[in-house]
């Protein structure tokens, strides 16, 4: 299993960064998504992401969600990663949030670098973290 974990405080409530993660299929907070559609699939929820500079979309399934503990779970089917898993966990800490943002998969298509597509998923997720924290602070 190879695993991709990104640990931040972000400069901004839980309650502000909830807002924007719990509306899953909502990613106007994130700059590189050019737009999401909505549909459901097998009676879950499925965000379609248009990025900017990619042919094909991403489908990220929702899996669970539980706003008591302020976490969410969803997969990310038919990439060239396998069985590609992600848990978001917010947590509180005094005014700011503290975000582990942990994800897993098995594999990677034939003529991939498992490394290289940890490395590549960090940054995103680093970078998707700071816009996280720029829209929390803008609302």
């Amino acid at each position: 299993m190879h695993e991709i974990l990104i640990e931040k405080t972000l400069n901004a409530s839980i309650d502000s960064v909830w807002a924007l993660l719990e509306d899953f299929a909502n990613l106007n907070w994130y700059p590189p998504a050019e737009r999401v559609e909505t549909i459901e699939e097998d009676g879950k929820l499925v965000r379609r992401i248009f990025m900017h500079g990619m042919d094909t979309p991403v489908d990220e399934v929702l899996e669970a969600i539980d706003p008591e503990q302020k976490q969410f779970s969803y997969t990310i089917p038919g990439m060239p990663m396998q069985n590609y898993r992600v848990v978001v966990t917010l947590g509180a800490n005094d005014s700011n949030t503290d975000v582990r943002w942990h994800a897993e998969f098995s594999g990677v298509s034939e003529g991939m670098n498992a490394d290289d597509m940890v490395a590549l998923m960090t940054d995103t997720y680093g970078g998707m973290l700071l816009d996280l924290e720029k829209a929390a602070n803008a609302g």
